[in-house]
């Protein structure tokens, strides 16, 4: 709704000449005109009204004396004003809503219309009144604030009339376009004031959990709403949550209606299951920021589509006695709630959702999944996730109306860790339910996951000094456990191999964060970098990738290299190495030895990269690392045992590792410790990376010679 102001000079070059800067675009203000009118414009604040009083403010409380306007504010004649051949147009000033003097905007046209105006201007001096979609007696236009006074550089209609040397002004009050414009480039675009999630209260319920229009709606107000403001009107382009949840009200209103035999909770489902996955949004809410899907934790599930959402090939229910059941203040769990959302903080690693639906009409379905990514806020931190299985059964199923269907959904997560971080990180995908009928809405699950470890600690290590010896893990944090135990898998030696690399000529990382720039494939894995695959047997309890050693002639000095260690699989079997998309782990520390961990790995072909990355001064120059691969396979150690005390869940308990093993000196051994809180669980609290270095024997006993007659002294050597 559009009322277009144009300038039409001033109605005599003698009495100006000054040009506004929105001569040739005109301007755009408010109300509903029916009639073209051309006339000049005065201003009701220099002029005397009925009372003989001048209101400097210009709001037109009171009549104005007849043929008051046939005249400039400098007492001269409007050429034509008398006989009604010019048209003159008078500004009024609106009321502050809070202003208990404030009087009617229809009143202030009957007073301006007695003193013999044309037409009617009122502008908002208040920056939060819009303008009304009303008509009056005189043809008429209704400006905001910012259209009032102008918007730099712009100027305004204010700016340009209100002159100390200039008279006559003159515009063109068009009449007001009423009609529906679509820019679909405007559409689907999530307000930068929404609000996000998640629900901190109860992170297991996925929130906001769906989208719907809510910016500029134009929508019935109210003539009597005196503790808000604006007040005082029809109707009014408003924006927010308050616009929006009348959307998502109608359509559940509409559905129940097409569908009086639904539930509530089958309404809820359908409403989320189909709704368009179409939001966008600017990262980081800049202007210019990378655009994105707006999904989980801000547009929910996605626009609401009342159509879609009629047409839903199945639907959840579920029951008030569960929905309470499941109060997480109460002991429930909210992620087992027969709701078309997938969500558990506490997969370790793996977890398990079961859901029931219900079809509303013969059909057949296949699910699909959306890649898994590690979820930030900022969408430039976030990525595909590798090394997380999610298997949907069944995945295809056929079922008659009003037969039901139970969807087991299972994911894994490898356990992967480095010197920065592990598998403990956020986890976001879909299920897409697609039906062979072309009429039939895709259904659309989100799933929000997350594998917790528990309070165990990420790793364990210590130097044995003899072939029998004590380990005392202090301070582990169990849950409450009578009679916990714990078991060890048999040490490896790891296959250490050293390897010369110099140091890159470039700054071209193997892998990089989602790299969007081209790069040479020659230059990812080049002359410093070195690939090694490694095959890992089904069961295998930990793959690990250490640099244990660094050898340089910049030894001494900040130079001094310190290798990157990335780990991936071969997912696509071609035997290519393929960082960015095959990554697992990744570890850069820029002082202390990298190593790449995984726990529990899964059947298949690995490999491992060993960057040296640039040195300014120090290009080319060739290091030396030790790098040592080991794989810990499912053989529990006979020569190990572990001693953990019961625990209240509350007092952390100390840990003891006993041992009887031949190890090499100087050699270093891997393994795995799981706790469990009996032998039928032996690991279902969780396991512990461990790591053994041989060091020197507690007492070491020599002898400068080899050999010795009868009656010589032998010189013998202790050292302690």
């Amino acid at each position: 709704m559009e009322t277009a102001i144009d300038f039409a000079g001033f109605i005599d070059p003698e009495l100006g000449s000054e040009v506004p800067t929105w001569s040739e675009t005109g301007l755009v203000g408010g109300s509903i005109n029916t009639d073209e009118i051309t006339g000049v414009v005065v201003w009701a604040k220099d002029y005397e009204d009925i009372n003989g009083e001048v209101d400097s403010m210009g709001y037109c409380t009171a009549d104005y004396p007849a043929g008051t306007f046939d005249f400039f504010k400098d007492g001269t004649e409007i050429p034509g004003a008398a006989d009604g051949s010019t048209n003159v147009l008078v500004v009024c000033q609106r009321h502050d809503p809070e202003d208990p003097n404030a009087n009617a905007r229809t009143a202030k046209v009957e007073h301006i219309k007695a003193g013999g105006a044309d037409g009617f201007i009122m502008y908002n001096q208040n920056r939060d009144q819009g303008t009304v979609a009303e008509s009056y007696s005189l043809p008429s236009a209704h400006f905001t604030y910012e259209q009032w006074n102008g918007v730099h550089p712009e100027q305004g209609l204010e700016d340009w009339l209100d002159s100390t040397s200039e008279l006559g002004h003159q515009i063109t009050i068009n009449p007001t376009v009423i009609e529906r414009r679509i820019n679909e480039d405007n559409a689907d675009w999530f307000a930068a004031f929404s609000s996000r999630g998640p629900s901190y209260a109860n992170e297991e319920i996925l929130a906001p959990a769906i989208s719907a229009p809510g910016v500029n709606i134009y929508a019935a107000y109210s003539d009597e709403h005196p503790f808000t403001t604006p007040h005082g009107q029809d109707y009014i382009a408003i924006s927010g949550t308050s616009m929006a949840s009348p959307h998502v009200a109608g359509t559940m209103a509409l559905l129940r209606q097409v569908h009086p035999e639904w539930t509530p909770a089958e309404i809820q489902s359908a409403l989320l299951m189909t709704a368009d996955n179409v939001v966008q949004y600017h990262r980081l809410n800049r202007a210019n920021g990378d655009i994105d899907k707006a999904e989980t934790y801000r547009a929910g599930t996605g626009r609401v589509n009342v159509a879609n959402a009629a047409k839903a090939g199945f639907v959840m229910d579920e029951t008030a006695d569960n929905f309470l059941a499941a109060d997480p203040y109460n002991g429930g769990t909210p992620h087992k709630l027969n709701v078309p959302s997938l969500v558990n903080f506490s997969c370790a690693p793996q977890c398990q959702w079961i859901r029931t639906i219900t079809a509303t009409e013969d059909g057949t379905w296949s699910v699909t999944q959306d890649d898994v990514v590690n979820w930030n806020p900022d969408s430039r931190s976030q990525t595909a996730q590798n090394g997380v299985n999610i298997e949907v059964i069944p995945s295809t199923f056929s079922l008659k109306k009003g037969e039901s269907q139970t969807i087991i959904v299972k994911s894994s997560i490898m356990d992967t860790q480095d010197w920065f971080s592990n598998s403990e990180v956020e986890l976001h995908s879909a299920l897409t339910f697609k039906a062979e009928h072309a009429d039939t809405p895709d259904a659309r699950w989100p799933i929000v996951f997350k594998y917790d470890r528990g309070e165990l600690p990420s790793s364990l290590q210590t130097t044995a000094h003899s072939e029998q010896g004590t380990y005392v893990a202090k301070n582990i944090a169990l849950p409450k456990v009578d009679a916990p135990i714990g078991q060890v898998y048999k040490p490896v030696k790891a296959d250490v191999e050293t390897v010369s690399i110099p140091k890159d000529d470039e700054r071209i990382f193997p892998w990089a964060l989602n790299r969007t720039d081209e790069v040479d494939e020659n230059d990812i894995l080049d002359e410093a970098t070195f690939t090694k695959f490694i095959t890992v047997p089904a069961n295998s309890k930990r793959l690990n990738v250490e640099i244990t050693g660094v050898a340089s002639p910049l030894d001494g000095t900040l130079g001094k290299g310190n290798a990157i260690v990335y780990i991936g699989k071969d997912y696509n079997g071609d035997g290519v190495v393929q960082p960015q998309d095959e990554i697992l782990c990744v570890s850069n520390h820029i002082m202390y030895n990298n190593f790449c961990n995984i726990n529990n790995p899964e059947e298949g072909e690995y490999w491992a990269v060993i960057y040296n990355p640039n040195d300014s001064g120090h290009i080319g120059v060739e290091e030396s690392f030790d790098v040592a691969i080991a794989i810990v396979k499912d053989e529990i150690a006979d020569n190990f045992d572990v001693s953990v005390p019961a625990s209240d869940g509350s007092q952390p308990v100390d840990m003891t590792v006993n041992w009887d093993m031949e190890m090499e000196k100087d050699s270093v051994y891997y393994s795995l410790i799981d706790v469990g809180t009996s032998a039928v669980n032996p690991g279902n609290i969780g396991s512990i990376p461990f790591k053994i270095t041989r060091g020197k024997n507690v007492v070491e006993f020599g002898s400068p010679q080899t050999g010795a007659k009868v009656g010589d002294k032998v010189p013998l050597t202790f050292a302690v």
